[in-house]
């Protein structure tokens, strides 16, 4: 092990010109800062990013002389909220006019969200904003006790990264770095016992991975009495179990469950140390605020999470709505780390849908709608799916325009080709309302799932 943490990944590394572990070291010294000097850390970059946004990107010039200010009327985060919030929609509507115009184009990576919310969104990002993204994971599976060049295994359920996985250049990477792939895209008591027998056959220390995933892998392997599979952490992003879910994966891997907040367009926002007390968030990569009503809220109220994404260069993201509520916290941590702390994070609650033949759907169906969501013209513009018993499925779609009833026969039949031979019923609305937490739930199961 010792090999491959200090040769073959700094070689590696090295070789891709990949800073991920300088950017992890940063990190890990400024977690110790005070609180003033993490402050005064993040708001010089903000500086930075806020000149660069008003010279550079056409939205933000627009936005900014609309509200009387220019590139130096930002100083620092409390001067952010004279500037109007950024929303998905907005996201989708400028998307163009929200790329910077001197970013060399090559530099750019892609990328679509998950569609999670029923409304997917694409994005541009670069690959030093990720690697910064990518440290802060990093660091923070390193609170859970993993260092970089540990086995771990990787429960991932989105058909976006299937590609990057399954490509060469994923597998290469995934054998330096030791990572046990588990496709739960569609998950089956065949792919559930092929996952348990191969993480006992590799023995990871760790286990990373979706709420969903994880959890009905654990209901597995606790169901089926599979012994000799045991974890040091098991670290979960995002989204929220059950009370019961949780107890069964840590009964399952003999370990506590650690939780990382992420999304796909930002990367790792925040995550628990080892006192659990809420999640640390990661102040030199984002500004973080809570708002409701249009005003912060006070430390121990709920309110919605807003980030400015300080190394985003390509295509920045002010005041960036994502979609969650959480509570921040005036709290220092015991773990004795400046970072700012966000006591309570409300999320989705993860749903699974079950096909005909019994297979654990854990993923949006985005992917495969993909067409219908065309950004000029788009044929559908929200869908949620409730499956209502093992054998009833409802769609409820918001069409847009140019949706006919060709278009319902063609997503019938892709339904059927991902759920099977179960009663589809398509309904077209006006409005679908939103969860408890203010957000759209695109999977909801309205009855318990066991397994045979």
């Amino acid at each position: 092990m010792s090999l491959v943490r200090n040769v073959v990944i700094p070689l590696y590394d090295m070789a891709t010109r990949n800073p991920t572990r300088r950017y992890m070291r940063r990190l890990e010294k400024s977690q110790w800062f005070s609180p003033r000097r993490i402050r005064e850390l993040q708001e010089k970059k903000l500086r930075c990013l806020i000149r660069h946004a008003y010279n550079t990107v056409p939205y933000y010039r627009r936005v900014f002389r609309m509200n009387g200010l220019n590139g130096d009327s930002i100083r620092t985060s409390d001067d952010l909220r004279k500037l109007p919030v950024l929303g998905r929609g907005e996201v989708r509507e400028e998307f163009g006019d929200l790329i910077c115009r001197d970013y060399p184009r090559k530099k750019l990576s892609g990328g679509v969200t998950g569609g999670s919310t029923g409304e997917p969104t694409r994005y541009r990002t670069t690959k030093e904003n990720r690697n910064w993204s990518r440290a802060a994971r990093y660091l923070a599976w390193k609170w859970a006790g993993y260092e970089i060049g540990d086995k771990f295994a990787q429960v991932f359920g989105l058909h976006l990264d299937r590609p990057m996985f399954q490509s060469l250049k994923g597998k290469i990477e995934g054998k330096i770095l030791r990572r046990v792939d588990l496709d739960a895209y569609q998950m089956s008591e065949k792919t559930l016992e092929e996952f348990a027998h191969k993480m006992k056959r590799s023995k990871p220390k760790v286990v990373y991975g979706t709420a969903a995933g994880v959890a009905i892998l654990a209901k597995y392997i606790e169901e089926k009495e599979i012994e000799g599979i045991h974890a040091e952490s098991v670290i979960i992003d995002s989204m929220k179990l059950f009370e019961h879910e949780i107890e069964t994966i840590e009964r399952v891997f003999g370990c506590k469950v650690w939780w990382n907040y992420h999304n796909r367009e930002n990367g790792t926002f925040a995550s628990e140390c080892s006192e659990h007390s809420g999640y640390h968030l990661f102040a030199q990569n984002f500004v973080f605020e809570f708002v409701k009503e249009g005003e912060q809220v006070a430390p121990g109220e709920t309110g919605s999470i807003l980030v400015t994404d300080l190394h985003n260069y390509a295509m920045p993201f002010i005041r960036y709505e994502v979609g969650d509520m959480g509570v921040p916290s005036h709290e220092i941590c015991d773990c004795g780390r400046g970072l700012p702390l966000m006591s309570k994070l409300f999320g989705r609650t993860a749903e699974i849908l079950v096909s005909a033949t019994g297979e654990f759907i854990t993923a949006p169906f985005y992917g495969h709608l993909q067409s219908f969501f065309d950004p000029h013209s788009p044929k559908i513009k929200q869908y949620q799916v409730i499956q209502e018993t093992p054998s009833k499925i409802l769609v409820k779609i918001i069409p847009g325009e140019g949706y006919s009833p060709e278009d319902t026969r063609i997503i019938r039949r892709i339904m059927f080709s991902i759920m099977g031979n179960l009663e589809i019923e398509i309904k077209l609305v006006n409005w679908i309302a939103p969860s408890g937490s203010g957000k759209r739930r695109v999977r909801i199961r309205k009855f318990p799932i066991e397994f045979t």
